[in-house]
């Protein structure tokens, strides 16, 4: 009777443990190369633009950009900003109303540069996003919000950011909350395999919250042949306790 009681506990415990199979991502036995999707940041409604016009034009004619001789010091971008509105159109100096809504960091300077030519000589123009902001929960050893400056940050750069997996997170399961002005959505990704970097929504857009759930009904970790032998010494020790006790 003790020795099925023995067989049937130390299944339960190496049921409930986790493996280095758990806590692999994009697993493979060997050497892999995979496909991943060709990624390119839209701007989008809401996004705060930092765009930065130089040019050979003496300062005194550049009425573009403010942190120019003692305003260097004073640069706040977030105050400074250009916001694209719920039109597609980001007000401009000058230029005035700019359409950049769907547009990539490379066709928005190239628009805005084309425009500005009629006031400046040779100019060039850099764009960034202000606000990209992502929340990184869940199982992750240091949770929190990000503020972004990498236009194509994907899934796996987020759970890096905040610090990594947890030893009880589930890879095949990170969630993405996606909060969208007129219709969000909830989307499923599973880590451990290589088609995943394939899908477009493995890039992060402004806003969106990945939550890494926890492996489901584990309570054991082993991921070394240290921790293998401590669960069976454990279900030993139990086993004499038991036996006595009776």
């Amino acid at each position: 009777m003790y020795k099925n009681s023995l067989i049937f506990l130390f299944a339960i415990l190496l049921s409930s443990c986790i493996s280095n199979k758990d806590l692999d991502i994009f697993s493979s036995k060997q050497a892999l190369v995979f496909e991943t999707t060709d990624y390119v940041k839209k701007l989008n409604v809401g996004d705060l633009l930092s765009i930065n016009i130089h040019s050979s034009t003496p300062s005194q004619y550049d009425l573009f950009n403010k942190k120019t001789g003692n305003n260097l010091q004073n640069f706040n971008p977030y105050l400074e900003g250009y916001l694209l509105n719920d039109s597609g159109l980001v007000n401009l100096p000058v230029l005035g109303n700019v359409y950049l809504l769907g547009k990539s960091f490379q066709e928005a300077e190239s628009i805005i540069k084309n425009l500005s030519e009629a006031h400046l000589q040779d100019p060039t123009v850099k764009i960034n996003v202000l606000n990209f902001e992502i929340n990184v929960l869940g199982e992750v050893n240091s949770p929190g919000k990000f503020v972004v400056q990498k236009s194509n940050i994907n899934i796996l750069d987020a759970i890096s950011l905040a610090g990594g997996f947890s030893l009880e997170a589930n890879r095949t399961k990170v969630k993405i909350i996606r909060f969208n002005k007129d219709k969000s959505k909830v989307l499923y990704f599973d880590l451990s395999k290589t088609s995943t970097a394939k899908n477009p929504n493995f890039f992060l857009e402004s806003n969106d919250v990945v939550f890494v759930l926890p492996v489901k009904k584990r309570f054991l970790l082993i991921n070394n042949l240290t921790s293998a032998i401590s669960v069976v010494l454990s279900t030993i020790s139990l086993y004499l306790l038991i036996s006595q006790t009776n």
